[in-house]
């Protein structure tokens, strides 16, 4: 229940920030990759990598470890075409392999639903997978990855271009940074490519492991 509070929060701030007029894509970059750390994140985004395309805001929050858990978010900011936007949706993940002596990654099936809204109403799926590993000790985490998706996108309403349904393909590259053993303090950055190229850097504020927790909580009884 709290992460839906600071969700609505968050939801409510970006609506109020500016008037809504053309899209930005709500799940780009994705994020979604094994080992993306339960909690609160807040980045800034750049939509399609340039300078001049707009800049804007991500509030990420997801109840568990991916794969565990589900993701909402919202986007804001300022689109293609340099006009203010708004977008959200809901995502999710399920494992598919788990690093082992035999390979050394692990892979996640992912998938969500959301939209956005500007001159259009915009509706999206992406469907993917994203292979990463977690390396590090009690000083340091790292847990890079690499991901593709394809997005099934459906525009509506009278300022939707003519061909109102579209395939667009993504690959996106990314890493989460960790320096304190409980990762409350987590560096978040990656790089989508390819249709819905985007930047995103920011900061993600979580509780830790689950299995420290688990650990603290067996110590204590």
């Amino acid at each position: 229940m709290h992460f839906m509070r600071v969700f609505s929060v968050c939801a409510w701030l970006l609506v109020a920030a500016g008037t809504v007029r053309a899209q930005v894509p709500w799940e780009t970059p994705q994020l979604l990759a094994p080992h993306a750390p339960r909690g609160v994140s807040l980045l800034a985004t750049s939509y399609a990598a340039a300078p001049d395309d707009g800049w804007g805001v991500m509030v990420a929050v997801r109840t568990g470890h991916a794969p565990t858990g589900v993701g909402f978010r919202i986007v804001g900011g300022r689109g293609r075409g340099g006009e203010n936007a708004i977008g959200g949706g809901i995502e999710a993940a399920r494992s598919i392999t788990r690093a082992s002596a035999a390979f050394p990654l692990d892979i996640i099936a992912m998938t969500g639903i959301g939209g956005s809204y500007g001159h259009s109403a915009q509706i999206a799926v992406p469907i993917g997978i994203s292979a990463g590993r977690s390396l590090g000790d009690d000083e340091f985490w790292c847990s890079p990855y690499v991901a593709a998706r394809a997005i099934i996108e459906g525009r509506l309403g009278g300022s939707a271009p003519a061909d109102e349904l579209d395939l667009q393909i993504a690959t996106e590259v990314g890493a989460n940074v960790a320096f304190d053993r409980n990762r409350s303090f987590v560096l978040r950055l990656a790089a989508a490519l390819g249709d819905r190229s985007a930047l995103a850097l920011g900061m993600h504020l979580g509780a830790g492991p689950r299995r420290a927790a688990v650990q603290a909580s067996a110590s204590r009884n």
